[in-house]
C-alpha cells in the first residue's frame, strides 16, 4: 500500500461514521443494536491499528483495509432524550433553589495591594 493511500485510509473511520450519521436508517440500525455495533467498531479499531503496524504483510493490509471502515462504528453512544430517570424519583435534575451568590471582589483593595507590590519590585540604587 503506498504511503499516501495509507494516510488517506486513516480517514475511513470518520468517513464511515459520518455516512452513518447522515442516514436516519443507518442510525436507527446502530441505535437498535448499539452494543454489537460498538463491539464490531472496537474490533475494527484494533484491526486498523494492528494492520497499520503490519502493512508489509498481506494479512496486515487486509486487517487495515477492513478495520478502517468498521472503526467508524466505535463512535456511537447511548443518548436518552428523556434524561434517563422516568421513575419520578430523585435523579440528576438540578435543585430548584438557585445557587447562593459567589463572594464579592474588593477591586479597590486589590488595586491598592497591586500598587504596593509593584512598587516593592522597583530597583533602587544602593544608599551611600
Amino acid at each position: 500500500m503506498p504511503p499516501a493511500a495509507t494516510f488517506a485510509w486513516l480517514a475511513t473511520p470518520f468517513i464511515s461514521g459520518a455516512l452513518i450519521g447522515r442516514s436516519p436508517r443507518a442510525r436507527g440500525v446502530v441505535g437498535a443494536h448499539l452494543v454489537p455495533c460498538l463491539a464490531v467498531g472496537w474490533v475494527g479499531v484494533v484491526l486498523m491499528v494492528w494492520g497499520a503496524t503490519g502493512l508489509t504483510t498481506t494479512l496486515g493490509v487486509i486487517a487495515f483495509a477492513i478495520g478502517g471502515p468498521l472503526a467508524g462504528l466505535s463512535f456511537w453512544v447511548y443518548d436518552d432524550p428523556g434524561g434517563g430517570n422516568d421513575d419520578g424519583g430523585p435523579g440528576d435534575d438540578p435543585p430548584d433553589d438557585p445557587l447562593p451568590p459567589g463572594p464579592s471582589w474588593d477591586w479597590p483593595g486589590f488595586e491598592r495591594e497591586l500598587a504596593v507590590y509593584t512598587e516593592s519590585l522597583k530597583v533602587r540604587p544602593p544608599a551611600g
